[in-house]
């Protein structure tokens, strides 16, 4: 690497999946959590969740990720990423921690934990009753970033394995989604979802 280059930071490449615990901590009380797997995300080796699901908070998982935001003092709203690192069993590895509010926040609302409005009351002087429950299976998905994910794989395929590799590659795409829910279209507010569909359509 050029002189330029330095300091780096080099770290071990996880396969698996990723999942995100999300917390409110508020004075030393935890007042809301949440996990989600992420199903696709852009790039497809690994970045932004483009399909992602409520899940079981795992109790091994939760305790790790509580006792990390303990041992920081952690006041507010935090996700612990981590990846299942596919060649250890599944193992969780930390990935990093995001101390603000992360891409997949809706599907935490969706599914029944609105950590805004969790962190407003905090904020305004409010302490809110604890919310540790929260409907399993809801999917949200990014509508156009999930797009993006189905023509990078999509193009991969078609050099790899022709027009049968594609149609596979379609197929496993499109039975995965589901009910999920958009993003960022929404019935009751279309237009940020209406802007985002012409600028994508003028970058193609």
């Amino acid at each position: 690497m050029p002189a330029q280059a330095w300091p780096l930071l080099v770290q071990q490449r996880i396969v698996g999946d990723g999942i995100g615990v999300f917390v409110l901590r508020w004075q030393g009380q935890v007042l809301a959590t949440f996990a989600h797997r992420r199903l696709r995300e852009k790039p497809p080796s690994g970045g932004v969740s483009v399909l992602a699901e409520a899940v079981v908070l795992e109790p091994a998982l939760e305790a790790a990720a509580l006792a990390l935001l303990a041992e920081l003092n952690w006041e507010g709203v935090a996700m612990v990423e981590c990846k299942r690192d596919e060649a250890n069993g599944g193992r969780p590895v930390l990935m990093e921690i995001n101390g603000r509010f992360w891409g997949s926040l809706q599907l935490a609302i969706d599914a029944g934990v609105n950590f805004p409005a969790l962190l407003a009351a905090c904020a305004g002087g409010t302490v809110p009753t604890p919310v540790r429950r929260w409907r399993i299976g809801t999917r949200l998905r990014w509508s156009w970033g999930d797009r993006d994910h189905l023509l990078i794989v999509g193009r991969a395929a078609w050099r790899c394995g022709g027009l049968v590799a594609l149609v596979r590659v379609w197929w496993a795409w499109r039975s995965t989604i589901g009910a999920a829910r958009a993003e960022v279209l929404r019935r009751d507010d279309p237009w940020p979802g209406l802007l985002e569909g012409w600028r994508w359509l003028q970058r193609r």
